[in-house]
């Protein structure tokens, strides 16, 4: 990635991020969701609890999201493939790059991501520069009105 390249992703004002991942369990069950945060590193965290501590190094990696599926295969057996939800936290140490690896590892691995909590304007930056990979898969986007909707 070229140096301009970096910095206009960083002047697009999501630079600092988590996410929470929310898998169904078919249509009518119930949900398991994994935490994604940085301690400083990334740590998947389920219910409050560390299920993998990868904060050896500083960002998601290629690879991060498979360690998941490994270690919580009983979970992920029942879940099966499907949507995801991902939600976006404008807190924390992800950047984008983090993201773009974890919606093509969710690709990769048979999973249809929607990314709630997002400006679009970001996701189209992002695969027009060749972060994202998406030829033939659809990523559903939900901008920022998501996180305060009044009752």
């Amino acid at each position: 990635m070229l140096v301009a390249e970096r910095d206009i992703i960083r002047s697009l004002s999501l630079e600092l991020m988590r996410f929470t991942l929310l898998f169904a369990f078919g249509t009518e069950g119930s949900s398991q969701s994994y935490d994604l945060v940085y301690i400083p590193g990334p740590v998947w965290m389920k219910n409050g609890k560390e299920v993998i501590n990868l904060s050896h190094k500083q960002y998601f990696e290629h690879g991060d999201f498979e360690s998941l599926l490994k270690q919580e295969q009983a979970t992920f057996s029942k879940i099966g493939k499907g949507h995801v939800k991902i939600i976006i936290y404008e807190e924390g140490h992800g950047i984008l790059e983090c993201l773009a690896m974890l919606i093509e590892e969710l690709i990769s691995n048979g999973f249809s991501p929607e990314v709630y909590n997002l400006d679009k304007k970001i996701l189209e930056f992002l695969k027009r520069g060749g972060w994202i990979d998406l030829d033939g898969y659809e990523v559903n986007i939900f901008s920022k009105p998501f996180v305060n909707v009044p009752y």
